[in-house]
This record gives C-alpha cells, sequence and structure tokens, in this order.
C-alpha cells in the first residue's frame, strides 16, 4: 500500500476567533472577553467576511491549478464547513465530514484572554515558551501526541483506501502544522525553528499540496509523498518557498552533530 498520488490541506478562512485572537495578543482583549465569544465553542466560530472571501479566492485556484479529487474531507467545525462551502468546488461525490482533521484541542486555554491566562495559567503559559511542540495546554492535548496520533490515524487511512488516488482535506493551522512534521520527516529542533519562523507560517485559506509526482518530470512517481508546496492565493506574497514545489528529504545525522546540538545545553549543576 501507498498513499495517494496527491494529498491536498486547506487551511480555514479567517475566523472571528483568529480577529479576536490577534487582537489580544496586541493588548486588546475586549473581542474575547465578550460574553458572546466566552459562550461559543471553538468547534461553533464563524468565519468572518473576509474569510469567505479568501476561501472563494482559493477554490478558484484549486480548480485552476490543482483540479479534481477522488475523495473530499472537511473537519467538523463551523469554520471549516463554511471554508469547505465557499470553495464552491461542488464534487460530484460529495464531501465527507472527517473528525479526525479537526483543530487541536486547546481546552482551558484556549478561551482564555492573555490577562487571564497569566493569572490562572501561569505555568501552563511557561511550557509553552519553552516547547511548543510538547506543550499540552490545560485540558487539551500536545501537538505531540494527540493532534499527531490523529493525524497519522488519518494518513492509514489514505494508505488504506486511497492509494494513488487524489485527496484534499479542509482542516486547520496546527492540524496541518502536524501534518508537516509527519510528512516532511522532520526533528523535533527543525519543527520548532521553522515554527517560530514567520516566512514558514500556515496562513488562513492557505493550500498545502504533497504529491508523489515529480513536477519537473510528471511521468515519475515516487513511493511516497516527495514534493510539497505551500501556496496563499489570496496573497501570494505570503506562500511558503514563494509558492514553489520543494522535495522532501530524509534527514540523517552523525554522532558529532548530535553532540554539538546536546553541548548549546549547559549543565545546571556542576560536576563535584
Amino acid at each position: 500500500m501507498s498513499m495517494p498520488n496527491e494529498l491536498v490541506f486547506v487551511r480555514h478562512g479567517e475566523s472571528e476567533a483568529n480577529v479576536a485572537n490577534h487582537a489580544d495578543k496586541e493588548g486588546d482583549s475586549s473581542l474575547k472577553s465578550d460574553e458572546r465569544f466566552k459562550a461559543r465553542h471553538d468547534s461553533d466560530m464563524r468565519l468572518t467576511p473576509r474569510g469567505a472571501e479568501q476561501a472563494q479566492i482559493t477554490g478558484e485556484w484549486i480548480k485552476e491549478n490543482i483540479g479534481e479529487f477522488d475523495r473530499y474531507f472537511y473537519s467538523p467545525y463551523r469554520r471549516t464547513e463554511e471554508t469547505m462551502s465557499n470553495l464552491a468546488l461542488r464534487p460530484a461525490i460529495g464531501w465527507m465530514e472527517n473528525d479526525l482533521i479537526r483543530e487541536r484541542d486547546w481546552g482551558e486555554f484556549g478561551n482564555m484572554t492573555e490577562e487571564e491566562r497569566e493569572a490562572h495559567l501561569p505555568f501552563s503559559k511557561q511550557n509553552k515558551d519553552l516547547n511548543p511542540w510538547y506543550w499540552t495546554p490545560s485540558g487539551g492535548e500536545s501537538l505531540a501526541t494527540g493532534t499527531r496520533l490523529r493525524f497519522e490515524r488519518f494518513l492509514l487511512t489514505m494508505h488504506n483506501e486511497m492509494e494513488k488516488k487524489r485527496v484534499i482535506a479542509v482542516s486547520h493551522g496546527e492540524y496541518m502544522w502536524v501534518a508537516r512534521f509527519v510528512l516532511e520527516r522532520m526533528t523535533v529542533s527543525q519543527w520548532i525553528e521553522s515554527d517560530a519562523d514567520k516566512s514558514q507560517r500556515i496562513q488562513n485559506a492557505m493550500v498545502l499540496q504533497y504529491t508523489r509526482r515529480d513536477p519537473e518530470r510528471p511521468s515519475l512517481i515516487a513511493d511516497s509523498a516527495r514534493w510539497a508546496r505551500a501556496v496563499c492565493p489570496w496573497d501570494e506574497s505570503k506562500s511558503i518557498n514563494g509558492g514553489d514545489w520543494w522535495e522532501i528529504e530524509r534527514r540523517t545525522h552523525t554522532e558529532d552533530e548530535i553532540m554539538e546540538k546536546v553541548k548549546s545545553y549547559p549543565r545546571l549543576f556542576s560536576e563535584e
């Protein structure tokens, strides 16, 4: 069994939660403190009008640059449902809901303002800053375990049922970051470095495409996903790597290289 020939992820368009969270990080907590925001579960957050427009532009780009698929999936969140509808791909076979590709569970941490996090979950916030890959929000799931296990279960289904097919999934930014970690065979250090790099950010309504087919020699098909690209159709300047394909390589390391990395973390206690 092998992977689909094409595995495409689309992040939802700009949501109400995105706007509220961004304002909160900039020092304006009024939206996240609003009673209406507090009373709505994260899964029920809608797109903004701008987010709907982003999805429409992305849908046109997909039709022009990728084409049709054999299977269409979407996360059971309002913002991904609304994105899926605005893509307007309208497949004759319809779309299938898949709970495995939902957003990362942020638990209590997600609905709190920055000020509330400092007041009520200071150690959790500190741990997030220390290592965002392994960090588990209170009542939620880490990327390293919970989200990754869901992705790998989804990937196993793709191996079992969609070999050599074309698949699209409308999902979420954190989930797509885990997809990058697994499919691009990143180390934890490489993922953390990429996560801190603004040029690697997974934008709203971004298309993340993995393919087994060589973009330069279409007749050549690899055994697994070998090439990737990440395009932001509504503002291509926000695309990763300029929207160009990159080749996925298996990374190996020597003992000396690993030891040099270890030495960058000084021992906390001197030896007696």
